[in-house]
């Protein structure tokens, strides 16, 4: 891997790590605010998930949140993200999901299934 790549590399990481962050934060934003308004909890925002994976969840749920912002950072995402051939990607918050599925951020050794040993 060149510097430059190197480099490239881990400022996705650090990207990333904000916007788990940023992810978390909203979570605790919408728990207060559900407090605030006597609604029901919220659904919790997870730490280790991008904020585009989490809209793609929330539009497979129906939310409006999702139904309204999922489709806003595909198409922000759409003006500038581009595909190795360089095509525009228009699912942008779809393909962060699976990428979340397949454990695709996560160090190498940790994206294999370990399996449990049984206690007996």
């Amino acid at each position: 891997m060149t510097r430059w790549r190197h480099f490239l590399a881990q400022t996705q990481e650090i990207a990333l790590g904000i916007d788990g962050t940023l992810n978390a934060v909203a979570g605790m934003l919408s728990f207060f605010w559900s407090l605030a308004m006597r609604r029901d909890l919220p659904k919790l925002h997870y730490a280790e998930e991008t904020i585009s994976a989490h809209l793609h969840r929330r539009q497979q749920e129906g939310t409006v949140w999702g139904r309204l912002l999922a489709p806003t950072v595909n198409l922000l995402f759409a003006l500038f993200q581009r595909d190795e051939r360089g095509r525009v990607i228009r699912d942008h918050c779809r393909r962060a999901y699976e990428r979340e599925m397949n454990r695709y951020y996560l160090p190498p050794e940790y994206r294999t299934e370990v399996k449990r040993q049984s206690d007996g």
